[in-house]
């Protein structure tokens, strides 16, 4: 019996060992967007709310002024993807944490301005899902645009170092 618990521990232990450098690596950089994003949002309804701003343009302005600082925040984000990783992931990493950051922005943030989900309608949660979510996408891949465009991203570092190899070669005589 003791073997048997022995090897699960052994068996656990290397599990471990292998999870936690790829979940660190991959998705903790993920998780901690996600959570900018969101505060980024709470923080600006929680202003909403505590200061009491009872004029609606002020309101629409410190929403949008939320909305352009988590658009900043994807920008080097998606840089460092894009310099980082291959674009399948740049597309998946950001994509799962802006569709998760929007949610949550929709279910949860209501609740730091002193309201509740879907109290609007169902409706104006779907466009303030795509709208918050639109803008972020747009911001990341302004971010990882610029890496391609600048030569930097994966792919092009890649096809350099080939070109490199290439040059390199003595000519055939």
């Amino acid at each position: 019996m003791e073997d048997r618990w022995a090897a699960l521990k052994e068996r656990l232990a290397t599990l471990t060992e292998n999870v936690y450098p790829v979940w660190r690596e991959r998705w903790l950089p993920v998780v901690i967007l996600t959570a900018a994003l969101v505060a980024v949002n709470g923080v600006a309804r929680f202003i909403v709310w505590q200061a009491e701003v009872a004029d609606d343009d002020n309101q629409i302005l410190i929403g949008l002024l939320a909305t352009i600082v988590a658009a900043l925040l994807c920008v080097p984000a998606g840089a460092r993807w894009a310099y980082r990783h291959r674009m399948s992931r740049v597309i998946a990493d950001i994509g799962l944490a802006v569709v998760v950051a929007a949610l949550l922005v929709v279910l949860v943030g209501p609740y730091f301005g002193g309201s509740t989900p879907l109290a609007e309608g169902f409706g104006f949660a779907v466009r303030q899902f795509f709208f918050y979510g639109g803008v972020m996408v747009f911001g990341a891949a302004l971010g990882g645009l610029s890496i391609v465009t600048l030569g930097k991203d994966w792919k092009s570092r890649g096809w350099k170092r080939r070109e490199d190899q290439i040059r390199r070669k003595p000519k055939r005589v």
